[in-house]
């Protein structure tokens, strides 16, 4: 009896030392975050952390066998709902890892438009090996406000018709954004996500981008709707959403996303979006064609940001066509002056 009972025992203690093993092989042994680098102070448990941040990061980790280390964010949404959600942080994938290391980098967290406050969120990382995983994560206070000077971000996107959309018209938006001065290249992205046919959920249909620089706070442009994907595949009524994000160097910066659901319809509408009752400029972006609607005699001026007039003209119809084909690619003023009133707006040559 005492021998099964030793047998038993040394089985048992083989079995907990294969087992804590196995378990040394893919573990994360060791998570350091700061703000934005090395050298900055530590982020500790229930920090607060302004929402949309730039986060440093220094993980320790021993993986026997290839694994990716990917990072999550939980956080709540003003939207009703009482459970927390995990949004993705991009890039959601930190790294391909393999033995014992230490890796280090940054991170943006996500400040979707309709995300809040709590201090009861999380920063989690997972590293993965097969079907081994293991987590690392650190419960955090949640806060809006002013992200470091670093981070690009989005602070607000409006655009006409806001809410519904007919497909195959067009819109003018309006977005207010920052971004650093790192020589980094910066496009705002326009998305448009509906429901096609045949399909079972709203999906991504196009994107248009616009150049930005850290030169600008504002950006004022014209989107097309589409009526299909690239596949040729016909887009249907439905709700789906209009997202503005921003691109750094051609990447997708989810955490700056700003998402409107829209209902889109087949309704016809005009395709030339007014900016106001008298007078209208479209397309904007534009490349090399201008059209102004404004009242016959109205004075029409382009100047560039400094202010200088670099083309005038005077509308000889209520819908005036200008060529810009010798205006340089960036950023111009455009006014219109009539009997009674006048209208200025941002104009964007690509």
């Amino acid at each position: 009896m005492k021998k099964q009972l030793l047998k038993i025992c040394a089985l048992l203690l083989l079995l907990v030392t294969i087992s804590s093993s196995a378990l040394a092989q893919h573990t994360i042994n060791s998570v350091v975050l700061r703000y934005d680098d090395a050298g900055g102070e530590e982020i500790l448990l229930n920090s607060p952390i302004v929402l949309g941040s730039t986060i440093y990061y220094d993980i320790n980790y021993t993986v026997e066998t290839e694994g990716v280390i990917n990072m999550m964010q939980r956080a709540y949404y003003g939207d009703g709902t009482e459970n927390p959600k995990w949004p993705l942080v991009s890039p959601s994938s930190i790294a391909t890892v393999v033995g014992t290391n230490s890796i280090t980098g940054t991170f943006e967290l996500n400040d979707a438009s309709n995300m809040i406050a709590s201090e009861s969120g999380i920063i989690k990382f997972a590293l993965v090996s097969g079907t081994t995983k293991d987590f690392w994560q650190l419960s955090v206070e949640f806060t809006k406000g002013e992200p470091n000077p670093d981070t690009p971000v989005i602070s607000s996107a409006s655009y006409t018709n806001q809410g519904t959309l007919a497909l195959g018209s067009s819109f003018t938006f309006d977005v207010d954004f920052s971004v650093p001065d790192n020589g980094k290249v910066y496009q705002l992205g326009v998305m448009q996500t509906c429901w096609l046919e045949g399909g079972s959920e709203a999906v991504w249909v196009n994107t248009t981008k616009y150049p930005i620089d850290a030169s600008g706070s504002s950006f004022n442009g014209l989107f097309n709707v589409v009526m299909a994907n690239n596949g040729g595949v016909s887009c249907i009524a439905g709700v789906g959403n209009i997202s503005f994000v921003l691109f750094e160097d051609d990447v997708i910066m989810e955490s700056t996303r700003q998402q409107i659901q829209t209902e889109f319809t087949k309704t016809a509408t005009n395709i030339a979006i007014g900016l106001s009752d008298e007078f209208k400029i479209y397309p904007n972006p534009a490349t090399t064609d201008l059209f102004v609607q404004a009242e016959s005699g109205a004075l029409i001026e382009i100047c560039n940001v400094t202010g200088a007039i670099i083309k005038t003209q005077i509308s000889s119809s209520e819908l005036q066509y200008i060529s810009i084909s010798d205006l340089d690619r960036g950023m111009y003023i455009i006014k219109v002056k009539g009997d009674d009133s006048s209208f200025t707006s941002k104009l964007l040559v690509k």
